[in-house]
């Protein structure tokens, strides 16, 4: 028991007061540490979620960017088979004279008529395209000699049989101006007139 009295009292009443201005420091140091500590949290978990995103986006354009070449890939690839395709049928086609090479040749052939002879095979691809050169020829006032059939022979292409007759250079001419592929006889079949003869189309293979 202290001598002084109410000393007791004090002393109590001391001891809880600082009890409680610690305990009030303690929790404002727990809060703060709270606050710094969720703080911290949010940024790393706005950190964490922006990184995600990221990656996410990353993988997204990567995927597009993959998806985009394919498609590039497979255009490209259709192209080409196309392409093929359509060589393919081109040289599978009969020969016929374009619109274009008809304007070419009736206003080149027209300059200087002649006179023609034209054999070609007695197949129906051959007979066509004999046709087309006849009616351009005979539209430019060229007159028709002789219409045969090779009789023995099987010629292939289309041929402009040697011959010392001028009127042979002037259909050349046309036809090279019209981008007609043709070739000249040899010299075994040289014919007195210009004689065209349309063989029959050669194998496209």
């Amino acid at each position: 028991m202290s001598w002084i009295p109410g000393w007791d009292s004090i002393t109590s009443a001391n001891s809880w007061s600082n009890f409680y201005f610690w305990a009030g420091i303690a929790a404002l140091l727990a809060l703060g540490a709270f606050e710094v500590f969720s703080h911290r949290y949010s940024e790393r978990k706005d950190e964490l979620v922006a990184r995600q995103q990221d990656e996410t986006q990353r993988q997204h354009d990567e995927e597009i960017a993959r998806l985009h070449l394919e498609t590039a890939k497979a255009s490209e690839r259709a192209t080409h088979l196309e392409r093929e395709n359509l060589e393919i049928r081109t040289r599978i086609a009969g020969r016929r004279i374009t619109q274009e090479q008809h304007d070419i040749l009736h206003s080149e052939l027209a300059k200087n008529p002649g006179v023609f002879n034209i054999q070609f095979m007695i197949d129906g691809e051959s007979a066509l395209y004999a046709s087309d050169i006849f009616q351009i020829l005979v539209g430019a006032n060229w007159t028709v000699d002789k219409k045969e059939f090779p009789l023995g022979e099987i010629w292939t292409g289309l041929i402009i049989f040697q011959t010392d007759d001028p009127a042979a250079l002037r259909v050349a001419e046309a036809f090279k101006a019209a981008q007609i592929h043709f070739s000249i006889g040899d010299s075994e079949h040289k014919k007195e007139k210009l004689t065209i003869m349309v063989g029959a189309k050669p194998s496209p293979f």
